[in-house]
């Protein structure tokens, strides 16, 4: 197996995606799925597979037509953001520079496990925030409504990336959201939508 990245560096620039998975888009549905989270005991991710969960997840596929995101956004207001959390670390990932850039130094995969403690031995972690603010001419319950349904579409990516590229992955709800919204910086009006854990 390639290398596992562990990042050291305040800004990482990504490699470009991959062109090819390795199964279809139809098989990819069938192979998603989601193991228990007491299983997350493999090896991490290599920079290859971080580059491209984040392209696939939420990166920008037609950088001649506004910038437009592998993910819908209403409005193209693109209030997600999306954080790769390592023990080293967390890094927010930059769409349109498609690099990460350090937030923290600490290892925040247990405030992202929150009550499900076992979880913190996942490797590599994802958390989905969303400024709702960014939803112009809407009301606060549709802002709030549309950045959930968002950051839905952003880990559906995600999944059927990783069953493509036989990751083992997990989605969730649960985490600290008062401590990770500290530590990685978000003001009291950012919604901690989901988290994401992942292993080989």
């Amino acid at each position: 197996m390639a290398q596992v990245f562990e990042p050291k560096e305040a800004e990482i620039a990504l490699l470009p995606h991959s062109a090819k998975l390795g199964m279809d888009v139809a098989t990819a549905f069938e192979k998603r799925s989601s193991i228990q989270p007491n299983e997350f005991h493999g090896e991490g991710l290599t920079l290859q597979e971080v580059s491209d969960l984040l392209w696939f997840g939420y990166g920008i596929n037609r950088p001649n037509d506004k910038n437009k995101r592998t993910a819908p956004s209403s409005g193209m207001a693109y209030e997600s953001d999306v954080f790769m959390i390592f023990p080293a670390g967390a890094y927010k990932y930059e769409p349109e520079s498609h690099k990460l850039v350090r937030v923290s130094t600490a290892d925040l995969r247990l405030e992202v496990a929150g009550l499900q403690k076992d979880m913190a031995t996942a490797p590599n972690m994802l958390v989905i925030a969303a400024h709702p603010e960014k939803l112009k001419g809407k009301t606060p319950e549709r802002q709030h409504h549309i950045a959930l349904v968002a950051g839905g579409t952003i880990i559906q990516n995600i999944c059927l990336y990783c069953a493509g590229a036989g990751i083992r992955c997990r989605p969730r709800a649960t985490m600290d959201a008062e401590a990770l919204r500290k530590s990685l910086g978000l003001d009291e009006n950012a919604i901690m939508v989901m988290t994401h854990a992942f292993c080989h």
